[in-house]
């Protein structure tokens, strides 16, 4: 992939991105894919120095949304970097089952591509659908100063679903007192985190 650009830098995680799609595609569509999300999803998002900048911000949304989870991290001594570090740098491909990593990539080009992937209101008598301001995981919107530019609101979508997925399963975190429990406590819930209800139906 760099051969093909030189201008392009590597990062460590791009291996993991092209090996997910090597999952659903052949080697040559993985490679234009790869291509294409590079330039209008993943380097907006994670390219040059995006990984620590988003480790570092996650670090301090952290602090502000969940407080109690943030300072336990710190009293224990696990650094929210040692599990973030492959959650945005690998898009979540070597976090989630790849069924919920799939769906957070269909969020993540919609949301590079301009659309609005807020969750959408039902009608009401009669009036039409409207998007909802409220995040999906409630309390969890990154605080204003931190909202970027529009055009790199797939940076601020991973930003919440970490948010979300340490918000689901703090009170289990919490219980755990030592680094490395704390660690493998979370790559369990983590490696979990498939909805199977909403599944499509068989035709």
């Amino acid at each position: 992939m760099v051969a093909f650009d030189q201008g392009r830098g590597y990062w460590q995680g791009m291996n993991f991105l092209c090996g997910f799609l090597l999952l659903l595609f052949s080697e040559e569509d993985t490679f234009w894919i790869m291509v294409r999300l590079l330039d209008t999803v993943f380097y907006p998002v994670l390219g040059a120095h995006g990984p620590r900048a988003e480790m570092q911000l996650l670090s301090e949304v952290l602090a502000e949304k969940l407080p109690r989870l943030s300072d336990h991290f710190a009293e224990i001594g696990l650094a929210p970097d040692v599990f973030s570090a492959s959650w945005l740098m690998c898009a979540f491909t070597t976090t989630l089952p790849s069924e919920t990593a799939m769906r957070i990539w269909d969020l993540l080009v919609l949301a590079q591509s301009g659309l609005d992937v807020t969750p959408e209101s039902p009608p009401r008598d009669g009036q039409p659908a409207k998007r909802s301001s409220t995040p999906v995981t409630p309390g969890l919107a990154l605080p204003s100063g931190s909202m970027r530019d529009p055009a790199f609101m797939g940076s601020d979508l991973m930003l919440l679903v970490a948010l979300a997925v340490l918000e689901m399963h703090q009170e289990e975190l919490l219980a755990q007192t030592e680094p490395s429990l704390l660690y493998n406590k979370l790559k369990q819930l983590t490696g979990a985190l498939y909805n199977h209800d909403v599944r499509p139906p068989d035709d």
